[in-house]
């Protein structure tokens, strides 16, 4: 469920008129079938094993090939005014809002600011034209992180190894490589879960979820006596670019691949930024799954800033400041900050819930009973108290 923004070998995912270019690894599309011979395009039908089914472009061909009309898969984008399911089964409920794989090449571009933003350019050679959302100057910006800091800029004319930008206004249009490695490839040393969470940043579905023998678990020596991180590897049993790895996060578990994808422009680089929004779905309606996947996608964001390691003590510190005082020592903001990571204070939940992390009646209490609160002496310290905010200080 898990993509990223730049792909290298790319294929169309097509709807109607317009196109994306997609990873033919994820599942993003349907598969449009046509008669090998005499049968136009407009009139391929899709086949699905459920209603909104989406699949990779490997099963999509697979199914094609498969189908006993001898179909193949469409070579251009269907617009198909009846979907069904394989052998006349209920309709796929794609509702004409398709979007198909069509096995024709395509590449993801980068529109880089004079800030250092990037907007993706999605080109192929095609007569169809990519949403306004991935088309130039589409002002869809994404902050990345440029390694060393530097990036091409239309002040220096673009200029990168091998040619690859162009000056459009004050941006840079330019092609991009994708190259993707496996992180941890040493099976006899575990990494830590402090590495993991250092050095992987693309989740994983649980392997659970897939097929039965698709993944195992790693039993060798060095996996077995790690007890803060468990390895789950493919067939082969190596680590590689499928493995992934299980890591307790505040209590709960998180599945992360062995994966670091980068995107060059010429001598400059950035990784790529992980994605979980179908590339086409900004033009699909709530059969599509957009509405779902932008609910993922900020889920998974809040998720991130929720667990973040600096959210404990910046809480910490704007409780205190609000509650007790401007001016906490630095053991007053830990005492607080360990509360909500560990969700208890001196001991104690004070929550139903019990321990969690977040725990905001533990968090209180250590705001409001911790000696730096209750002290009378502290009142002869003049350090110690509530500073007005500036606005309330002029108003009052």
């Amino acid at each position: 469920c898990v993509g990223v923004a730049f792909v290298s070998d790319g294929l169309l995912v097509a709807e109607r008129s317009i196109f994306a270019c997609a990873d033919p690894n994820n599942a993003f599309a349907a598969a449009a079938c046509c008669a090998a011979v005499g049968w136009p395009d407009n009139n391929g039908i899709s086949l699905c094993e459920h209603e909104h089914e989406r699949v990779s472009f490997k099963t999509a061909k697979q199914r094609c090939d498969a189908h006993h009309d001898g179909l193949r898969l469409c070579p251009t984008p269907a617009n198909t005014a009846q979907y069904i399911k394989d052998d006349g089964d209920p309709s796929c409920e794609y509702k004409n809002e398709l979007a198909a794989w069509v096995d024709v090449p395509c590449s993801v571009r980068a529109q880089v600011t004079p800030e250092g933003l990037v907007s993706l350019v999605h080109t192929a050679s095609t007569g169809l034209a990519a949403p306004s959302h991935l088309a130039l100057d589409s002002n869809e910006h994404v902050r990345v992180g440029w390694a060393g800091g530097l990036y091409p800029t239309a002040e220096n004319g673009c200029a990168a190894v091998g040619g690859v930008c162009s000056v459009r206004g004050d941006t840079c249009v330019c092609d991009t490589t994708v190259t993707t490695e496996a992180v941890f490839t040493n099976s006899s040393k575990m990494p830590t879960r402090a590495e993991v969470l250092a050095k992987l940043h693309i989740g994983s579905p649980p392997p659970d979820v897939f097929d039965s023998g698709t993944y195992a678990k790693c039993t060798s020596a060095p996996c077995f006596a790690a007890s803060e991180v468990e390895a789950f590897h493919a067939a082969s049993g190596a680590f590689d670019e499928r493995t992934v790895f299980k890591v307790v996060v505040h209590g709960e578990a998180v599945y992360l691949a062995n994966l670091k994808s980068t995107v060059a422009i010429g001598a400059f680089e950035f990784r790529n930024p992980p994605s979980i929004m179908n590339p086409l779905v900004p033009t699909l309606k709530d059969g599509g799954g957009g509405l779902r996947d932008a609910e993922l996608e900020v889920e998974a964001l809040l998720d991130h800033l929720v667990h973040h390691p600096n959210t404990a003590p910046f809480l910490a510190r704007q409780l205190i400041q609000r509650f007790v005082t401007s001016n906490p020592s630095a053991r007053y903001v830990a005492s607080v900050s360990d509360a909500f990571s560990t969700g208890a204070y001196d001991g104690e939940s004070l929550s139903p819930r019990g321990a969690a992390y977040g725990n905001l009646g533990a968090t209180l209490a250590a705001v409001l009973l911790d000696p730096e609160a209750r002290s009378p002496s502290l009142d002869l310290d003049p350090t110690h108290g509530v500073l007005r905010e500036p606005l309330l200080k002029l108003l009052h």
